[in-house]
């Protein structure tokens, strides 16, 4: 992880005296490299979720672009550069990797993480980018970047929101009101429901839920119409069997 940090640092120095105008595919994976790492360092040192902070789409590198576009074998961007430029980025690049190939196996991520790879099923693993394996004798392991979702727009209801938009389309023939969700969530454990609930580390939050999770209410009262008076039941028993 040291590495990785020094190299973006070598880079930026050389950038302030180089015509640097953009970024080679080949080098994007060290700054991807480095917002993972920045991740999950932040939520180990201080438990913080970059997520609960920022857009989770600024986690990820992407663009819309062909990488070959920038690629220095392309003949218009030879055009563009000072030779100087294009020589010492050659050189940048045939560093990285042979940094990669002198870490251990599971360092390699943490130093660069390529932008793309191209998935194709082959019958000989040794022609494939990634081999994935159901045991541990895998001899290469494959890497998953795990990018947070957005949770105002997965889960984009409070509970007075699920309430509102559950007996709308009720149009009255079931109501339901703040008892009704406090004993949904218990009975159904809908909070460990991540797909259903999400609840933010920052203190003062509501809890939010999912489209989804009214989807699934509106079904259940839908084919039932006494759904909500049995789980009212099971709460007080379960409740009282407490006492």
């Amino acid at each position: 992880m040291k590495i990785n940090v020094i190299k973006i640092s070598e880079l930026r120095n050389n950038a302030m005296h180089l015509v640097i105008p953009f970024v080679p595919p080949d080098i994007m994976g060290l700054f991807q490299a480095g917002v993972i790492n920045y991740t999950k360092k932040l939520q180990e040192w201080f438990n913080l979720s970059l997520s609960d902070r920022v857009t989770p789409g600024m986690m990820a590198l992407t663009y819309d672009i062909d990488p070959s576009e920038l690629s220095l074998e392309n003949p218009r961007i030879s055009k563009r550069l000072p030779t100087e430029t294009i020589k010492w980025i050659k050189e940048f690049q045939k560093d990285i990797n042979a940094t990669k190939t002198q870490l251990r196996q599971g360092e390699t991520s943490q130093f660069h993480i390529p932008i793309t790879f191209n998935l194709a099923f082959v019958r000989n693993p040794k022609k494939a980018d990634i081999v994935l394996s159901a045991g541990g004798e895998a001899a290469e392991s494959g890497i998953i970047i795990e990018v947070p979702k957005d949770p105002d727009k997965t889960h984009p209801n409070r509970q007075k929101e699920v309430i509102e938009r559950f007996n709308k389309r009720m149009e009255g023939k079931v109501s339901i009101n703040p008892y009704d969700c406090l004993v949904i969530k218990k009975i159904y454990k809908v909070d460990k429901r991540a797909e259903w609930f999400y609840q933010s580390k920052i203190a003062g939050h509501s809890p939010q839920y999912s489209d989804e999770y009214i989807d699934w209410l509106v079904q259940q009262a839908s084919k039932n119409n006494k759904f909500f008076n049995k789980a009212r039941r099971k709460y007080k028993e379960a409740q009282s069997g407490q006492k």
